[in-house]
């Protein structure tokens, strides 16, 4: 199985290519690359997966897709994942898909019976494309309140500027932060949803990028820093937690227009999907913070140089940590192997210690460097 996206060495990706994987997971704008540089050669392809078909439509690569559609052989079998049915993806289902084709529909809320709904008033508005100093206040309190329960959770903003500015000013807070939006290099965003799923990081503060396709179920809470655009992607914020029966809870973030623009969400007959009975708190209900300094996340996110190309495989790399230091097998987190590189959970409060003794350390025979990633 390989994988290619944008954001990294197209050089690198074609020695992956030959032999032909036996399965290929990309974004349309990489796949169309190499099919128009002549790296792939689909001829033989028996079976297409479009997942999120909506979503590839929204960011604008559906002359893409269309493009790949119409170089495949037309004797394979086709699967659609979408969570709407637009004009565009019914255009497609139509062209792509065979006239006796299947279609399963999924009724179901987005959001699990496991969320509750929370909402804050803001009493000032926005200005001037900023947060107000009251809702950055609000939230800062939030959050360190949220994140002493020691499991991360996402912020949802609107725009790429907003995200940017809000995980930096938490992070001047002395919070852990990762950020993902559509501006981001492909191998920082990686880098970002690494951080979250070992648990290294409070919050990742997110656009709508991270509001579908994220399934981490450690994730206890979302908090929305303004509504979007669409109550559907409001759902599908709020579902990413709530997973695998676990308790979460969703935050709202609401000024004079927000709560306006519920109103009419809630009367809109037409509108796609419920939307959810919300609980406003007051300043004294909200959640506040029992610790006058900020609660470190469980975990700090280690890095060794070495992965798949070298043959390391989880337990080489439990057992060479244990065997260089004191740490049992229980105390590591997750560990992700990437072709390069390997990521690993290890104790916070004992993460330097650890790389000290790790570094040139023999794991699986060879000395291998390591290093603490950078936040």
């Amino acid at each position: 199985m390989v994988s290619i996206t944008g954001g990294t060495s197209a050089k690198l990706q074609t020695s992956s290519l030959d032999p032909p994987p036996h399965v290929l997971i990309g974004t349309p704008g990489r796949i169309l690359d190499h099919l128009d540089r002549g790296n792939l050669i689909l001829g033989q392809l028996n079976a297409l997966v479009i997942d999120e078909a909506d979503r590839l439509y929204d960011m604008n690569f559906g002359e893409q897709l269309e493009d790949i559609i119409r170089a495949l052989p037309r004797k394979r079998q086709s699967l659609l994942f979408s969570a709407t049915l637009s004009p565009s993806i019914r255009d497609l289902a139509r062209d792509t898909l065979k006239e006796d084709s299947t279609f399963v529909g999924v009724v179901d809320s987005a959001i699990p019976d496991t969320v509750t709904h929370y909402a804050l008033r803001v009493s000032t508005c926005d200005r001037n494309e900023r947060f107000s100093n009251e809702k950055y206040d609000k939230l800062l309190s939030l959050v360190r309140a949220l994140c002493e329960g020691g499991e991360p959770g996402i912020i949802f903003c609107n725009t790429r500027d907003r995200t940017d500015e809000v995980s930096q000013a938490l992070h001047r807070e002395g919070l852990e932060v990762a950020t993902l939006h559509g501006g981001m290099e492909q191998t920082d965003r990686s880098k970002s949803l690494t951080k979250l799923r070992c648990g290294t990081v409070h919050v990742l503060v997110a656009t709508d990028v991270a509001a579908r396709g994220l399934d981490i179920d450690s994730l206890s809470f979302v908090v929305h820093m303004e509504l979007p655009g669409e109550l559907t992607t409001f759902l599908h914020r709020c579902g990413r937690i709530g997973r695998a029966g676990r308790v979460g809870a969703s935050y709202l973030l609401a000024d004079e227009q927000q709560e306006d623009e519920l109103v009419q969400w809630r009367s809109d007959p037409g509108l796609e999907g419920d939307l959810p009975d919300l609980e406003w708190l007051s300043d004294a209900e909200a959640p506040q913070p029992a610790h006058s300094t900020i609660t470190s996340p469980q975990f700090k996110l280690l890095v060794i140089l070495a992965g798949k190309k070298d043959k390391l495989r989880k337990g080489d790399i439990i057992g060479g940590i244990c065997g260089e230091t004191n740490l049992r097998g229980e105390q590591i987190g997750n560990i992700e192997i990437l072709p390069n590189a390997t990521y690993v959970a290890i104790p916070y409060e004992e993460a330097r210690r650890i790389v000290d003794q790790l570094n040139n350390a023999r794991i699986k025979k060879k000395r291998r460097r390591v290093h603490l990633v950078k936040y």
